[in-house]
């Protein structure tokens, strides 16, 4: 006889990379007796991977989002569009906000990353990459003053793969969408070399890349804050700019939903391979939003894609008392850098192409 109730409640907070992808599979393999529910505050998912794309004109704004209520629908999993303010470890439960809570059996938390927690007065007057739906609320807004000529210096904060390819995606959107107007892109640098992570040739690719695009790059250049003309670095320095996108590292939601739940020293949820909390078993956590313990790795939709299978046998399996799966993310992924135009450079260790 099986030990658990018929029913057993599942509740999905966020609409990510991964439990879109769960979704998908729980309507492909249902689990009789299981009930799910998708909680996110708007009805659509944005696919960050297309937002270069989105901004160089070569996607509109209904390509690059996934219809999250039609989805649940599919997957015969309720919706709830809300926002969460706190999950409740004491009574498993899911406080929303001008809703009834929602009790859960097994939670998985999919939120992404959180909003650049060092902003002050001063620095209102730039425009953060993350989380993607804020700015895709305000990217609308700043094509009009681009195509007003009120931007002609144009900064973009982090040299990483997500600024790299931001700061081409906008030289080709404004080139070719504004060629009468006169602009620059300015890449900003924190440290001496763009692209870290990557191998010599893919970095020379990129720079000669960029050098044939007008695309100034500054680098030792660690911003700490923008003040709607002068972006500030820590020494003092200033760079004359008319806007500023922020592409940095991923930040954590802190303490904002739970006081309770282990994190990293990033404020990320501490996650265990199985993709469970290491504080509570019934809850999982995926995407940018954890971060493993004893094996971690970088914040990339690669890994939050790659966890879908196991996020769905292991959700499955402490539903059903079975064994759980660990996640054991690969060591070297295939990585493509969008250049703006329909044109990329593919990396994977030290080859390239």
């Amino acid at each position: 006889m099986n030990r658990f109730p018929l029913a057993r409640d599942l509740v999905l907070v966020g609409g990510g990379h991964t439990h879109i992808l769960l979704l998908k599979k729980f309507a492909m393999n249902p689990v009789e007796g299981v009930r799910i529910t998708l909680v996110s505050p708007r009805g659509s998912a944005t696919y960050s991977g297309m937002i270069p794309g989105y901004i160089a004109g070569h996607y509109d704004l209904d390509a690059v989002q996934i219809n999250l209520r039609a989805l649940c629908r599919y997957a015969g999993a309720d919706f709830i569009e809300s926002e969460v303010e706190e999950i409740d470890l004491r009574t498993d439960s899911v406080v929303l906000a001008g809703r009834p809570s929602l009790r859960f059996d097994a939670l998985s938390l999919d939120i992404g990353s959180g909003k650049r927690d060092n902003l002050s007065e001063g620095q209102r007057g730039g425009i953060s990459i993350k989380p993607i739906n804020d700015f895709i609320s305000s990217w609308p807004s700043l094509l009009k003053r681009i195509s007003d000529g009120k931007i002609k210096e144009l900064g973009v904060v982090g040299s990483g793969a997500a600024g790299i390819e931001v700061a081409f995606a906008l030289e080709h959107r404004i080139r070719c969408g504004f060629p009468e107007r006169p602009f620059s892109v300015n890449l900003i640098s924190s440290t001496g070399k763009i692209s870290e992570k990557y191998n010599f040739f893919v970095r020379r690719k990129l720079e000669n890349y960029l050098s044939r695009k007008n695309i100034k790059i500054h680098n030792d250049f660690k911003a700490v804050g923008y003040d709607g003309s002068t972006l500030l670095s820590s020494k003092g320095l200033g760079i004359h700019l008319d806007e500023v996108l922020w592409a940095t590292d991923s930040k954590s939601h802190g303490k904002s939903l739970t006081t309770d739940l282990e994190t990293d020293a990033q404020g990320f949820i501490a996650i265990r391979e199985t993709l469970q909390s290491v504080s509570r078993e019934n809850i999982f956590a995926v995407g940018d939003c954890a971060s493993s313990i004893n094996n971690p790795y970088p914040k990339s939709g690669v890994y939050a894609v790659r966890q879908a299978p196991i996020l769905f046998h292991n959700v499955r399996a402490f539903l059903l008392g079975k064994k759980l799966k660990s996640f054991r993310p690969q060591k070297k992924v295939l990585s493509l850098l969008s250049l703006g135009e329909r044109r990329a450079i593919a990396s994977k260790g030290g080859f390239y192409f």
